[in-house]
C-alpha cells in the first residue's frame, strides 16, 4: 500500500477503509492524493484525520468533493492555486491534480524531482517512482483536457 518512503501508492489495496458508502479502493483517491500532498509538504496528518476532514459526493459515490479539498489545504495552510486546463501546466512544486482517466474521475498527488520531471503518486497502482514530465503524464493518463490541478 505504502511506498519506501511511506507515500501511499496502491488505492487498490485500501479496501478495508471505509470512506462514505464505499471503500477507498473504490472512491478513496481524494483523500489519499490529500495525505500524500501534506507528507510531501512536510505535514504529518493522520490517514484518518485526512479522509474525516474531506466532504463527499452522494456518500462517496463519486469520491472527494473538489471544492472540499480546496479548502482543506487552504484550512492547512498551503495557498494553493487552482487551474481547470490541464495542457495549460505550469512550474509546479508541487500538487494534486484531478482528471478524466477515461472511465473515472481520479484524483493523484505529484511534486517536482527535476527541472522537467514530477513524481505521480497513485497514478498507476503500486509504481513506486512513476517519474514524468507533466505533459507526458497528461497526454498518457487523461482522455479529456478538462480536469483540476492544485498547486503550490
Amino acid at each position: 500500500m505504502k511506498s519506501k518512503d511511506g507515500y501511499i501508492i496502491n488505492q487498490g489495496l485500501t479496501q478495508h477503509i471505509h470512506n462514505g458508502r464505499y471503500d477507498s479502493a473504490y472512491n478513496g483517491c481524494g483523500w489519499i492524493a490529500a495525505y500524500n500532498f501534506l507528507k510531501i509538504n512536510g505535514v504529518s496528518m493522520r490517514s484518518e484525520k485526512v479522509r474525516t476532514q474531506l466532504r463527499l459526493i452522494m456518500k462517496g459515490k463519486f469520491g472527494t468533493n473538489p471544492f472540499s479539498l480546496y479548502r482543506f489545504l487552504r484550512r492547512n495552510g498551503f495557498p494553493v492555486q487552482r487551474t481547470y486546463r490541464l495542457r495549460k501546466s505550469k512550474n509546479y512544486n508541487s500538487g494534486i491534480v484531478l482528471y478524466f482517466t477515461g472511465k473515472t474521475l481520479h484524483y493523484v498527488a505529484f511534486y517536482k524531482t527535476s527541472e522537467d520531471t514530477y513524481r505521480f503518486l497513485n497514478a498507476t497502482y503500486g509504481l513506486e517512482n512513476d517519474i514524468r514530465a507533466f505533459p507526458q503524464f497528461i497526454d498518457e493518463s487523461t482522455k479529456f483536457p478538462l480536469g483540476m490541478i492544485l498547486s503550490i
